[in-house]
C-alpha cells in the first residue's frame, strides 16, 4: 500500500467518477484504476461499486474512507509543522517512521531553528524502517529515523528516543475497561500483525520475550488497515502510542511489563559528504540524543 494510492483513492471517493477524478489528479484514467484496483486486492474488498457512469463507495469503502481521510490528515499536518521550519537557501531531507514524527522530529527540529535563530528549508517523508533506509542509502534523505536494521553496513544507528508498547482494541472489548493489559491476558487472544520488516520481527521478539502465544488474524503493511480491523472485532495489535491511532471506536491500553521499548534510531550513512547544514543538524541531533539503551543489545 502506497501514499500514492491512498490519495487517489481520497479523490475518487470524493467524485465519484473515474474520470474526473483522473482529470483533477492530473494523470489518465489507466494511472488511476489501476493503483485502485491494486488497493482493492490488496484489502481483500471491493472499495467501489459501479452506478451508471459513476462510481459509489461500498460500506467496506466508507469505512476505509474515514481511516484514510484521519490517516492523511494527520500525516499532511505533521509534514506542514515540519515544512514551516522552510527558508529558500538551504534544506536537509529527512525520513521518518510516522509514531516519531509528532513526538521527536518536530521538537527536534523547534529547537534546532530555535538554535539558529532563523527559518531554514526541512522535507520530511515518512514510511516504514526498510523503506526509509533504501531512501537514505539511494540518496534521497540526508538522515531518516527509523527501527534498527541489522546487517546494514555503512549505516550508523543512534537511539533518540523510545516508547512503551500498547494494545490497541475495540472499547467494547473486555480489555478496554481496564487500566493496562498484562502480556498473558493475550495469550490466546486473536491478533493482528504489521508485515513490514524490521518492526514485523520486533513485535515477534516482543511476543516471544513476554511469552505470548497470539493466534494470528490478520496481516497488514499498513497500521491503517489494522485499525479497520480492530474496529471491525477481527482482532487486536500491539503498537505504541501515537496521535495518527487515535480513534472514537478504540482503546488504546499500556502493555505492563517492564522490560521492553521500541526505539527509535537517528541512522546515517557513514563517510558520506553531507551539505554543511546537513552535518550542523546531524551533530545537533546526536548532542540531543538521551541516553539509551538500544534494544538489540537486551537479551
Amino acid at each position: 500500500m502506497t501514499l500514492n494510492q491512498l490519495r487517489y483513492f481520497q479523490v475518487l471517493a470524493r467524485m465519484e467518477h473515474f474520470h474526473h477524478a483522473a482529470a483533477s489528479l492530473y494523470i489518465s484514467q489507466p494511472a488511476l484504476s489501476r493503483p485502485i484496483s491494486q488497493l482493492e486486492q490488496e484489502l481483500g474488498v471491493s472499495l467501489f461499486e459501479k452506478r451508471g457512469r459513476n462510481v459509489a463507495l461500498t460500506p467496506e469503502g466508507r469505512l476505509f474512507l474515514e481511516y484514510t481521510d484521519r490517516a492523511l490528515e494527520q500525516l499532511d499536518q505533521g509534514i506542514a509543522q515540519i515544512s514551516s521550519f522552510a527558508s529558500m537557501s538551504d534544506g536537509v531531507s529527512i525520513g521518518c517512521v510516522l509514531p516519531a514524527v509528532s513526538t521527536y522530529l518536530a521538537p527536534l527540529l523547534e529547537r534546532y531553528r530555535q538554535k539558529l535563530g532563523r527559518p531554514f528549508r526541512c522535507r520530511t517523508w515518512t514510511g516504514a524502517s526498510q523503506e526509509l533506509l533504501e531512501g537514505m542509502l539511494n540518496g534521497r534523505y540526508d538522515l531518516i529515523c527509523c527501527s534498527y536494521i541489522p546487517h546494514t553496513k555503512e549505516v550508523h544507528f543512534t537511539p533518540v528516543c523510545a516508547f512503551p508498547y500498547c494494545v490497541v482494541t475495540r472499547k467494547d472489548d473486555p480489555l478496554a475497561s481496564r487500566p493496562f493489559v498484562l502480556p498473558e491476558d493475550l495469550n490466546g487472544r486473536v491478533m493482528l500483525f504489521t508485515e513490514p520488516k524490521p518492526y514485523a520481527d520486533i513485535i515477534r521478539g516482543v511476543l516471544a520475550a513476554l511469552h505470548i502465544t497470539p493466534r494470528v488474524a490478520g496481516l497488514s503493511n499498513d497500521e491503517t488497515v489494522l485499525l479497520g480491523m480492530v474496529e471491525a472485532g477481527l482482532g487486536v495489535f500491539i503498537s505504541t502510542d501515537y496521535p495518527q491511532i487515535h480513534s472514537d471506536q478504540i482503546a488504546i491500553l499500556p502493555l505492563r511489563q517492564d522490560r521492553l521499548l521500541r526505539y527509535v534510531y537517528l541512522a546515517t550513512c557513514e563517510g558520506r559528504s553531507y551539505s554543511p547544514h546537513a552535518q550542523s543538524l546531524i551533530a545537533y541531533s546526536l548532542q540531543q540524543a538521551p541516553s539509551l539503551i538500544p534494544e538489540h543489545h537486551l537479551p
